[in-house]
């Protein structure tokens, strides 16, 4: 690892070598999540070096700056009197404090070998937040596929850490060991803790709770204000997210790469569990730099590369969505039976759910296309009429959307769409993916559901 400096955004990074710096600075990286970000940009930098004029041994290059928080690919650097251009490089941007320097030194880390592993992947942008949704990306948002697979590998790097780390402090965030009552000054006080998580944006501690759990396999639990629908993390348990909406779910992308890996147990730290990430990152590498019919759809291409164990986790996370037209009704019909403790039904709905979820595993590892059969075409919406405003990032946005994506909490917010029109929407899209937007506009028409406020996006 290497700390840059610079004098302002318009100059070029060049190396801390002041001692005293450089010493704070290590200080402030020993810590567990910090490592195990090391250990595993270790392994991805020996699947996938860069090319010359690279260093030949893996180093991560730390730019350091006020309110640095991501990764990027380029980095140019003065090195000794002369310019080094590395144009295939990631390197980070982070802060000098504590908290970046463990948290979110890991989340960018995920995307620096995100970086590496996709580069031969001329189209690919795993670092960029996709066009469709109006905010930045969060663990509770539908982004779009590509942003979903990016952001769910670095949250599921989160979700691991919290999980299976030995950190006390991030013990003591994760586990809520250690209330705090009364005034303290802070926002560390319980009065804040149902607010707290949507204060830091990156909702760090759903990232854990959520993602570990699967919860976002299951529709938002709100309706009628989009910044709800997106960043909440509640969920209707009884409502299956339709498959589009899964494999834009960086929070359900996450789920599945953070159950691949946690799937064999914790072990006595993180840094045992960077040698299961070889396999996971070959399986991303494969993904990212091989053609094939998953192309589209990032997760499922990494889930198939990555075999029949992450076939077999995304099936269960997914309630077999993507694959069975039947598969939400017959996950209600559980879910209400085990709701009215009603024990006879339960127990014959679990019954037929098992051949029925052997049928989908053993269709998916034979051809891994079946995973995507219920999954159809981006296709892109926008509403100039409905504005989402984040206060911290500036001017409003018009609400887009992909409409083979959206659930119904999404497609309430459009106007004119009530609840009647919403249930048209999504019975048509059942029957068929709409294939394009004017196939979309052609359809809703001829259901004499109201347009005007669409726009392509």
């Amino acid at each position: 690892m290497r700390f840059l400096a610079r004098a302002d955004r318009a100059s070029p990074w060049r190396p801390i070598d002041d001692p005293a710096r450089l010493a704070a600075l290590r200080a402030a990286i020993d810590n567990e999540p910090a490592r195990f970000a090391l250990a595993l940009y270790a392994v991805a930098w020996e699947l996938a070096p860069p090319p010359a004029p690279a260093p030949g041994a893996p180093i991560l290059f730390i730019g350091v700056e006020e309110g640095g928080n991501h990764a990027e690919v380029g980095l140019t650097m003065i090195e000794g009197d002369a310019p080094l251009a590395l144009p295939q490089l990631p390197y980070l941007r982070l802060a000098d404090d504590r908290d970046t320097l463990r948290g979110t030194l890991l989340h960018e880390t995920g995307h620096a070998v995100h970086a590496l592993l996709a580069r031969a992947r001329a189209d690919a942008e795993p670092l960029a937040d996709g066009a469709i949704a109006p905010i930045p990306h969060s663990t509770a948002a539908v982004t779009d596929r590509r942003t979903a697979l990016a952001e769910g590998l670095a949250i599921s790097l989160e979700a691991i850490a919290a999980h299976c780390g030995r950190d006390p402090d991030v013990r003591r965030f994760y586990d809520h060991a250690s209330p705090r009552h009364g005034p303290t000054g802070d926002k560390a006080g319980e009065y804040f803790f149902a607010a707290r998580d949507l204060m830091t944006y990156a909702q760090t501690f759903a990232r854990y709770q959520a993602v570990r759990d699967g919860a976002f396999g299951f529709e938002p639990a709100l309706r009628g204000d989009y910044l709800r629908v997106q960043l909440d993390p509640a969920r209707d348990l009884r409502t299956l997210r339709d498959p589009g909406s899964l494999v834009a779910s960086e929070g359900f992308v996450a789920s599945v790469l953070f159950q691949l890996i946690a799937a064999d147990g914790c072990g006595d730290d993180l840094a045992a569990l960077a040698p299961r990430y070889r396999a996971l990152w070959q399986a991303l590498a494969t993904a990212e730099t091989s053609a094939g019919p998953l192309d589209a759809t990032p997760l499922l291409d990494v889930v198939a590369a990555r075999g029949a164990p992450a076939i077999a986790a995304f099936l269960d996370l997914s309630h077999g969505a993507t694959v069975d037209a039947d598969a939400a009704a017959q996950w209600a019909a559980l879910y209400d039976a085990a709701l009215t403790v009603d024990v006879a039904t339960r127990k014959r709905l679990m019954a037929e759910s098992e051949p029925r979820r052997a049928r989908w595993l053993a269709e998916a590892i034979a051809d891994p296309a079946v995973l995507a059969r219920r999954l159809g075409p981006v296709v892109r919406v926008e509403v100039a009429a409905v504005r989402v405003r984040l206060v911290a990032f500036g001017d409003a946005q018009p609400l887009r959307f992909d409409v083979n994506a959206g659930g119904a909490a999404m497609l309430e917010l459009v106007p004119g769409w009530d609840r009647a029109a919403v249930a048209t929407i999504l019975a048509e899209r059942r029957r068929a993916s709409f294939a394009s937007y004017a196939d979309l506009i052609s359809r809703l028409r001829a259901h004499r559901v109201k347009v005007t406020a669409l726009a392509p996006g």
